[in-house]
């Protein structure tokens, strides 16, 4: 079946994997082949499925959070953030749910709403800026070797 003129579909089994032939060998059963993944580029879950809480009470624990925040949907994964030296709550935190209408629930829910005894804020989380994408870090103009 093709996808166009000239152009196959592919199946939705190897949507995940394909096979690339090596250029090395023209006959087909002398070919080399390598895996190239295309779930590793992909993410698990939509990028706004993911939670912001913050103004989180310093006494709130991973229990209290997953009790309030699972009667919205499934909760995949969770962080409340810590003081790496004593393990206290830093007041804010992530949540990432399976579907983006879970986290919208959630923020509907729970934005400007009392937890543990505080008025907690709530919103989609925002992406991490990778450095691949951001400024190279300069001193200044590049300087000349001397001769």
């Amino acid at each position: 079946m093709l996808g166009g003129i000239g152009s196959p579909m592919i199946p939705s089994s190897l949507k995940t994997s394909l096979i690339i032939p090596s250029s090395s060998s023209s006959h087909p059963s002398k070919r080399s082949s390598r895996s190239l993944s295309l779930s590793a580029s992909l993410p698990k879950y939509p990028p706004a499925s993911k939670i912001f809480i913050r103004n989180l009470s310093y006494s709130t624990t991973e229990s209290s959070l997953i009790k309030a925040f699972s009667r919205f949907g499934k909760i995949l994964d969770f962080e409340l953030v810590k003081d790496e030296g004593t393990k206290k709550s830093k007041g804010y935190g992530f949540i990432q749910y399976p579907c983006l209408d879970d986290a919208i629930l959630a923020i509907e829910g729970m934005d400007h709403k009392n937890l543990d005894g505080r008025v907690v804020s709530v919103e989609i989380a925002k992406i991490k800026r990778n450095s691949f994408g951001a400024y190279p870090v300069a001193s200044g103009p590049p300087v000349q070797p001397r001769s």
